[in-house]
């Protein structure tokens, strides 16, 4: 827009004047276009909020509904994580346990839930399985506390971002008629 202000000022007046940056009209033009996105919170300051609380960012966005499928993710892959280090903690004393020369109980007693009187090696096995699936929950704890940030940054972004039926774009073609063939044409409809 300062373009077209400085056209419109007498040719006389564009040569004498050196070309300038009308400060005030900036700040005006800032404020009138900053009022479009008062309602429209800031993606920094939602992305903050999502790393402080999981959810705090969703509800910020006004998407509320998010909250419980955030929380509910973030519970079941603690949950099975805690199952899995317990599991990983009942197969590593029953593999130590196993072999005559451990007395001493180092890591406590053969818990219940292993099975009895089982070779070596398959205490071994689920020892490792459960250790590696553990150890898989918490980096999923780490990926849904990284998407719930996501989600909130990328929605913050994308929440004033038009998707209504007044845009439109449509493939067509035209018959040119000096050369007698069809052209391939791009149509862009906006309607306000």
């Amino acid at each position: 827009m300062l373009v077209c202000l400085m056209c419109a000022l007498p040719l006389g007046a564009q040569a004498q004047r050196p070309m300038e940056v009308d400060t005030t009209f900036q700040v005006t033009e800032n404020r009138s276009l900053g009022a479009s996105r008062d309602t429209v919170p800031e993606p920094r300051m939602v992305m903050r909020r999502s790393m402080i609380l999981p959810g705090w960012g969703q509800v910020t966005n006004e998407q509320s509904w998010k909250v419980p499928i955030v929380y509910g993710l973030l519970a079941g892959v603690v949950t099975y994580g805690v199952y899995s280090h317990q599991r990983y903690q009942g197969f590593r004393a029953a593999y130590y346990n196993s072999f005559p020369d451990n007395t001493d109980l180092r890591f406590g007693e053969t818990p219940s839930f292993v099975p009895p009187d089982q070779p070596a090696e398959i205490y071994r096995f689920n020892r490792n399985q459960f250790r590696n699936q553990r150890d898989l929950a918490f980096v999923g704890v780490l990926l849904v506390y990284g998407l719930n940030i996501a989600d909130a940054y990328i929605f913050a972004h994308l929440r004033d971002f038009d998707v209504s039926d007044d845009l439109s774009a449509n493939f067509d073609h035209i018959y040119d008629p000096f050369s007698g063939q069809h052209q391939p044409v791009l149509t862009v409809n906006i309607r306000f």
